[in-house]
């Protein structure tokens, strides 16, 4: 990566980390490298991602490894650590190559309960309504349909329609694809900017 680009990187206050197939950290701006450097859920060791569960290290290391042999751009989720701790999210944003090293960039953010607000700009981005926003959101923060319904007091049935909808207003088809579509936009979508209705 030139200079530049890693200059670039740095604007961001999300972290952004680039990582080979076996997680080998090639980069990461400030912002990731503060979150890896607190360890509370993602570390490195041997300069290289590192999760305090195994389980959770082996979905990591499959699904960057899926990326970098998937040459389309594509996003996945992962959520990482569990509600007794600071969660974080890890958005796999798409591989790329870099010479002849394959590497796939990872948006990495810490995601405590309910950090996903029901914001006017992510409502409009998504063509939702507020309390369609306000059930993606949920979702996105790492809820079930159940724990959805009982926080807003409405009935689960009453959630599982307002989220069938939602699917058709965002092209998605599971709720792992709507919370990677919720995050990528959280995530990314600057705060003063209110795209127009699509």
């Amino acid at each position: 990566m030139s200079s530049i680009s890693l200059n670039f990187l740095e604007i961001f206050n999300i972290g952004i980390a680039f990582v080979d197939g076996d997680l080998r950290i090639i980069h990461t701006n400030s912002a990731a490298l503060t979150i890896i450097d607190q360890g509370d859920v993602i570390r490195s060791v041997d300069e290289r991602l590192t999760c305090h569960s195994s389980s959770e290290q082996r979905q990591l290391r499959a699904t960057v490894r899926s990326a970098i042999g998937n040459r389309s751009p594509r996003c996945e989720y992962l959520s990482l650590g569990h509600s007794g701790m600071n969660r974080t999210l890890l958005a796999l944003v798409r591989s790329h190559p870099e010479g002849h090293r394959d590497m796939a960039g990872l948006i990495i953010a810490p995601a405590e309960a309910g950090s996903i607000p029901p914001s006017p700009h992510l409502r409009h981005w998504l063509g939702l309504t507020p309390t369609e926003t306000d059930i993606a959101c949920r979702i996105a923060s790492g809820r079930s349909a159940e724990e959805t319904a009982h926080e807003m007091g409405i009935r689960v049935g009453t959630v599982r329609t307002h989220l069938k909808h939602i699917y058709v207003k965002t092209g998605v088809g599971s709720q792992a694809q709507l919370t990677a579509k919720v995050v990528r936009a959280h995530l990314l979508l600057p705060n003063e900017i209110i795209p127009p209705n699509n």
